[in-house]
């Protein structure tokens, strides 16, 4: 979300109830690294939970946890437990375990709260937990919009007093292309010009038509639902929606006609919809594309007409845009509408993970970073600049992702602040490796996440996943920027490297497409074969056999990673097919 003036906001909406906490501030996580091999037998996540339970609290019966969350990255697995307590679950209390394939824990981000003595209740309404100051009590909570349509949860006690409110808003058909005129990516980075630049030509205007804005339009291809006749404003990946005021019908036409100016409603839906599927074919076209995969819904004139957007999750759990049309409107500019379908994206990768002020940091940072980077794509004008239409001027001031910013020193009470130390830095990390290697690496880095983590964290994240990737071929950049930016670097991660007795034949072959790929070992025994995609699916897996091959016609061009077992272990290797 723009931070904006949506701080003052909230504290309105919520009748600047001052000595409300805010859950960010609620406690710090315990990050547990460890040498451990769990159970690696089908029920793996029932290991995991044994080993919480008998090392991570107290024997006070009643204490348990409950898995909520399991995702599969590319060689790893991620288990989020909500803690509970006689039945009931304990309000942000959590731990994130994350552990190689093989069982091996990489570590474990800890939000457990230890009951030192049983705690009885007679309260029938209570639903749940609440640590507060180092004690537990019983609570109610439940899930409510605001008098802004803002979802949140509220927690209070058994008097009716509010002890905690979160906020929860961060956060197939056939499609046919049409051609129309949008921004790409806004008016200004295409015109190369400073907002007001002309003496106030260059500006919002009350959001009304002028030759020179419309003349910043350019030919684009959008795919939209074309069905009996009728065009929809929808694609597979997002569809427009009316949820919020002010009410604005969704485009729909019998007409094959799809050029507005900015000053219609459809061009911002057309906006959001273009962006967005335009933002999902560059990942699909670097094989990473298993995120998101849902048809997002927006409402590109919500937020009661001000000047705001947020990703949510609505009452049914379906996940949804929201832009503002006050000041500039907020889908006139691909930065907005990249950040807050980034949060989605981020949604997918790790739910229920974004509690915690260096954490809340981190994800508009991460989003802020694929709005950079979205930018750049289209031009280099100012494209480390956060919003640049929609922001620095006279309505709210966007954010810097040029910023000199380190750590600790630039990590705050303001987590947007905070943010521009991170998207600053990625940027950075971005001219070393290149856009694809280093989305690569921070979405797949964000498996890991967990709620109340810090930015070190996160760059030790950073460094495990290019060791898992890329058997630490970007170490020396990555080193270089996080250094730069205050933080340490360690490589203690531990890879799957080749093993002397085994090795991969004929990659060049294969990637030319003329030959197999089979395996040289030193001993006969059964080996089997598992090919992964850059997503983390498996793809083709061979038989145990003392001679497996890989012919390269089953495979299309990427870059795939294969893994070769053995009843004495096991190594990945990349391999990429070209022709």
């Amino acid at each position: 979300m723009k931070n904006k003036l949506f701080v003052f906001l909230f504290l309105i909406s919520i009748g600047l109830q001052a000595h409300v906490p805010q859950l960010s501030a609620q406690k710090n996580c315990k990050v547990i690294q460890a040498n451990i091999q769990f159970d690696v037998q089908a029920n793996s996540s029932a290991a995991i939970e044994k080993w919480i339970l008998e090392n991570h609290l107290s024997a006070i019966q009643g204490q348990s946890v409950k898995l909520i969350s399991f995702k599969k990255g590319f060689e790893s697995k991620h288990f989020l437990f909500q803690q509970t307590y006689q039945n009931l679950p304990v309000f942000a209390a959590d731990i994130k375990v994350n552990t190689t394939n093989s069982g091996q824990l990489l570590q474990a981000f800890s939000n457990l709260y230890v009951v030192k003595e049983a705690i009885n209740t007679s309260w029938s309404k209570a639903n749940c937990w609440f640590v507060d100051a180092d004690k537990m009590m019983p609570a109610f909570l439940k899930k409510q919009k605001d008098e802004n349509g803002i979802w949140q949860e509220i927690v209070s006690n058994e008097n009716g007093t509010t002890l905690l409110i979160k906020q929860l808003d961060l956060m197939n058909k056939q499609d046919t292309l049409v051609s129309t005129k949008l921004f790409t990516p806004d008016p200004l980075t295409t015109a190369q010009k400073a907002y007001g630049a002309d003496n106030g030509l260059w500006a919002n205007k009350n959001g009304t038509d002028y030759t020179e804005i419309n003349a910043q339009r350019k030919s684009v291809q959008l795919p939209i639902r074309f069905e009996n006749d009728t065009f929809y404003a929808e694609n597979k990946h997002a569809i427009i929606v009316e949820l919020e005021s002010p009410v604005i019908a969704p485009f729909k036409s019998k007409a094959a006609n799809f050029e507005f100016t900015r000053a219609q409603p459809t061009f911002r839906e057309f906006m959001a919809l273009f962006h967005i599927a335009n933002l999902q074919n560059y990942l699909h076209s670097i094989q990473i594309d298993s995120f998101a995969n849902f048809q997002i819904l927006i409402d590109a004139h919500a937020y009661q007409g001000r000047d705001q957007s947020r990703f949510s999750l609505t009452g049914a759990d379906q996940p949804a845009l929201f832009f503002g049309t006050g000041g500039v409107p907020d889908a006139e500019d691909a930065d907005v509408v990249i950040h807050e379908y980034s949060h989605g994206i981020s949604h997918s990768i790790t739910p229920n993970t974004s509690s915690g002020l260096e954490r809340m940091a981190l994800e508009e940072a991460n989003c802020d970073f694929m709005a950079c980077q979205y930018s750049k794509a289209f031009s280099e004008y100012n494209w480390r600049q956060v919003f640049n239409w929609d922001g620095h001027n006279e309505y709210w001031e966007g954010r810097n992702a040029a910023s000199n910013k380190t750590y600790p020193s630039a990590v705050g009470s303001n987590y947007y602040s905070t943010s521009e130390l991170w998207s600053s830095m990625m940027n950075d990390i971005s001219l070393d490796l290149g856009r694809e290697v280093a989305t690569k690496i921070l979405f797949y880095s964000m498996y890991n996440y967990a709620n109340s983590m810090g930015l070190q964290e996160a760059a030790n994240l950073l460094v495990q996943t290019d060791s898992l990737l890329y058997q630490k071929a970007h170490f020396g950049p990555l080193k270089q920027r996080l250094i730069e930016r205050g933080f340490a670097v360690s490589m203690s991660v531990p890879l799957m490297s080749a093993r002397p007795d085994l090795k991969l034949l004929n990659t060049i072959g294969f990637a030319n497409g003329t030959g197999h790929i089979s395996v040289q070992q030193s001993v006969n025994s059964p080996i089997k074969l598992s090919v992964y995609g850059m997503n983390g699916a498996l793809i083709k897996v061979t038989d145990w056999n003392q001679h497996p091959e890989l012919s390269p016609a089953d495979f299309a061009t990427g870059i795939y990673f294969v893994k070769v077992e053995t009843e004495a272990g096991s190594f990945i290797e990349k391999v990429m097919r070209l022709y």
